[in-house]
């Protein structure tokens, strides 16, 4: 994700990568080109392409040996030659397929030619913007299996869920409301157990650690029924790809929830109402109906003391924590504001919403599949 990548652009493409840029910056590319006859030591090349992701490349004078291009300074990879955008990266998430890149020479050999020259043309290929250096758990190496994901950059601007968006706070509204109006999700609402998310043990060093099946959530692999574990990490990771360095906060208690629409469900004050995901009773029923279900805990996305939130609501960062727990937290009668009897069966500590409160993924490292 450096802005100077050596990605593989050629015509075969079995062997072409995606490119990613971050938006706002003028990237250097490396390419390396094998030129005949051999005894051709330099050359002035540029490139043009059709979209402002492949911007028109600045003529640079390269170097050759033995038909090989040349680095110009020390480089891991000594037979590529390093050329500017003559254009900014487009300050927007953005996607583009089927580029090319049409490269010509204006000299050879330090004489100007009368005419530029065709080289050759790279591509296609496919190339996307992003806001920003990506986050953890996402690293910047080349042959890491942390660099992001290009399935990941596809579904997060592929899907057009945050095609277009300039700021990190309309990243996130556009990705919260994607997840839970159009990625076919629905809230498990047997006992709201996990699909996507687990907490891990490390048997060498027994640390814990978040694992997270990122590419069978975004294929759905595991099936449609997620909870706010599998939503909010979905939410976090996918945004921190795009450069934007959120939190995923842990509640506990959360507690009874005014109605409010789940995802896939829609209104709901009772999230546990199925067997078998079959309805065993209502998902709306009286505040005061001793088996009406409640959160034992709660997790959501935090970014700039906002909160996002795309299990319940959905909440699109216009909300702090305070008033998120005062819009949907059931507090109508004793019972829902102090959760005492709940208390004393499951040993919860506190007695408002909220009393303990714990920030992720900096809590726990995140292993992603």
């Amino acid at each position: 994700m450096n802005e100077t990548s050596a990605q593989n652009f050629t015509a075969d493409p079995t062997r072409d990568e995606p490119a990613c840029w971050i938006a706002g910056t003028t990237p250097t590319i490396q390419a390396r080109f094998e030129i005949r006859p051999v005894d051709i030591r330099s050359a002035a090349l540029s490139a043009f392409g059709f979209s402002p992701i492949f911007s028109w490349i600045n003529e640079t004078a390269v170097s050759f040996s033995n038909g090989v291009t040349k680095a110009s300074g020390p480089s891991p990879h000594p037979d590529y030659a390093a050329f500017a955008f003559a254009l900014d990266v487009p300050s927007v998430v953005a996607r583009s397929t089927n580029e090319l890149w049409h490269w010509s020479a204006t000299s050879v050999n330090g004489h100007e030619l009368p005419s530029s020259v065709y080289v050759a043309t790279n591509g296609p290929s496919v190339a996307y913007s992003i806001l920003d250096e990506p986050v953890l758990p996402w690293t910047d190496d080349d042959i890491s299996e942390t660099n992001v994901w290009a399935s990941a950059l596809e579904f997060v601007s592929g899907t057009n869920a945050c095609n277009g968006a300039s700021t990190q706070k309309d990243c996130l509204q556009a990705l919260t409301a994607f997840l839970f109006y159009h990625h076919g999700l629905i809230y498990e609402t047997d006992n709201g157990r996990s699909t996507y998310y687990s907490l891990e043990l490390n048997t060498t060093s027994f640390d814990y650690y978040v694992k997270f099946q990122l590419g069978q959530y975004i294929n759905k692999g595991n099936g449609n029924y997620v909870n706010c574990y599998d939503q909010a990490y979905g939410l976090s990771i996918l945004g921190r790809s795009l450069g934007i360095s959120s939190d995923v906060v842990f509640l506990l208690p959360f507690g009874y929830i005014n109605p409010t629409n789940l995802v896939g469900i829609g209104v709901c004050n009772s999230p546990f109402f199925t067997t078998n995901h079959i309805p065993a009773s209502a998902p709306l029923r009286p505040v005061d109906d001793l088996d009406r279900k409640w959160f034992y805990n709660h997790r959501y996305v935090e970014w700039n003391n906002k909160v996002f939130d795309c299990c319940a609501g959905p909440a699109l960062g216009d909300l702090v924590h305070s008033d998120y727990l005062h819009t949907w937290v059931d507090t109508s009668t004793p019972d829902e504001e102090n959760l005492t009897r709940h208390q004393h069966l499951r040993g919860v500590t506190g007695n408002k919403a909220g009393d303990i409160s714990l920030t992720m993924p900096d809590s726990f490292p995140i292993q992603l599949e």
